[in-house]
């Protein structure tokens, strides 16, 4: 199947957004007088931040390259289709990072009520422990539902590819909406 790299390594990239904007306020509240002299190079801290996505992004598109189908080739493809194993590496990896997330999140939102930051700084940490609360809870729920109808009702092959399809485009959208909020921290 044909292979969108730019949109594939917008969406695997984006997905560790929410970790991203985690480091960077673990790095404000533990060391809050480095924190302002990195935010003084911001061109420099910025690009320090983002080089763990497009490692991420690029190993994971790497490896489905490396499995990508060249005699089945056709003009669309969605990301949960032509990844083949590799997105099933990235969606357990993405799992992980979940795992990782709520912990450092909330030591965060902690440290920023030990150090009496201002109510904007520790609202905009609790917002986005709440979104990515219901993104992880929405995309598991709606893989669980479907996978487990699909079993239920013993389906095709072709079934399960337009379930597949379904859950990424779930999980994707869901993705979009901590944008705003990572934007406005950063």
């Amino acid at each position: 199947m044909y292979l969108s790299i730019p949109r594939s390594f917008g969406a695997v990239a984006f997905t560790i957004m929410p970790l991203i904007l985690t480091i960077d306020r673990i790095i404000a509240t533990c060391t809050p007088i480095q924190y302002k002299n990195l935010k003084h190079c911001e061109v420099y801290y910025i690009g320090f931040l983002l080089v763990f996505p497009v490692i991420y992004a690029l190993w994971i598109l790497g490896f489905a390259i490396l499995q990508q189908d060249t005699e089945n080739s056709s003009n669309i493809c969605v990301l949960s289709n032509c990844f083949g194993d590799a997105y099933y590496l990235y969606k357990v990896s993405t799992f992980s990072f979940a795992i990782i997330l709520f912990p450092l999140q909330y030591f965060v939102n902690y440290r920023m009520k030990a150090m009496e930051y201002d109510s904007t700084n520790i609202s905009i940490v609790q917002a986005l422990i709440k979104i990515t609360v219901m993104y992880y809870f929405g995309a598991f729920l709606s893989y669980s539902v479907m996978f487990m109808g699909n079993i239920y009702f013993k389906s095709t092959l072709e079934s399960i590819q337009i379930v597949k399809l379904t859950a990424g485009i779930i999980s994707f959208s869901t993705q979009s909406f901590t944008l705003p909020l990572f934007c406005y921290t950063v």
